[in-house]
């Protein structure tokens, strides 16, 4: 099992080594870092996905109603107590509390 091991992580580094190298990979890279450079707010999710972190939002209602597109925002770009990511974030939040006011 060890001898297994140790093979598969040679071979993966052995993969990693002539990849990062390569000038597709140094593309892909600079328009990565492009693209996270023009988001003006970041989303707090981590690895979960908008659909998969919905869903679970719905199960722990009692009515089992998934959140509505501006509550998934507010899951999505508030840390965990409620508090906004940042400025950008917390403005937003006020201009939809806006609207949502006057629709009432």
């Amino acid at each position: 099992m060890m001898f297994t091991r140790s093979i598969m992580t040679l071979e993966l580094s052995t993969l990693i080594r002539i990849d990062l190298g390569t000038s597709r990979s140094k593309a892909i890279s600079t328009r990565d870092k492009e693209s996270r450079a023009k988001q003006k707010i970041n989303h707090t999710s981590r690895v979960k996905s908008f659909a998969q972190l919905r869903y679970e939002q719905g199960q722990l209602r009692e009515d089992g109603i998934q959140p509505n597109w501006i509550e998934m925002f507010k899951l999505m770009h508030a840390h965990k107590n409620g508090t906004p990511v940042d400025e950008v974030f917390h403005e937003i939040m006020a201009r939809f509390d806006e609207l949502l006011v006057a629709q009432m």
